[in-house]
């Protein structure tokens, strides 16, 4: 498996992950929230284009197969906006490995801390990101009608 910078010609594939890996959860959603989770390809590209954000795939068998987009989002810490990983695909060591990438890109920027936000009914991805060492800090919010609660990680030297 090999992690790289999503590039333009990515958008359409990375949709089709966010797609797959949050429709079986869409009912636990609100509709703006959905939106907001599963970015439209518009927001792909501008994540791709922007400087503060990354936008990493994970490629299997030549297709892409796990997405995520981080950013830093103050001095010290990394953000992953979002993670998806192909329901196929999942279970595998697909998560594991993007969250290995964010990690060391993390090392690499000499930020001690990495956050996510994660949704109660998402048990796999909350599982993966409590084996991987994030603990919830206790901070939640709603988003569009959901509540998420705030994940962190520090950063081992």
């Amino acid at each position: 498996m090999k992690i790289r910078k999503a590039q333009s010609n990515d958008i359409q594939e990375i949709y089709k992950v966010l797609s797959q890996a949050f429709s079986p959860y869409q009912q636990y959603y609100t509709e703006k929230a959905y939106r907001a989770t599963v970015i439209s390809p518009h927001e792909i590209e501008k994540r791709i284009s922007e400087e503060e954000t990354d936008v990493l795939v994970a490629i299997y068998n030549s297709k892409i197969v796990g997405t995520a987009s981080i950013e830093m989002v103050k001095k010290g810490n990394l953000h992953v906006c979002s993670m998806a990983v192909k329901p196929n695909h999942q279970g595998k060591g697909v998560g594991w490995r993007v969250l290995q990438e964010i990690n060391e890109l993390a090392k690499k920027r000499h930020c001690k801390t990495i956050t996510l936000e994660c949704f109660e009914p998402l048990t796999k991805a909350l599982s993966l990101y409590e084996k991987f060492g994030f603990k919830r800090t206790g901070r939640r919010r709603n988003l569009y009608g959901i509540i998420v609660f705030e994940m962190m990680k520090r950063v081992r030297f």
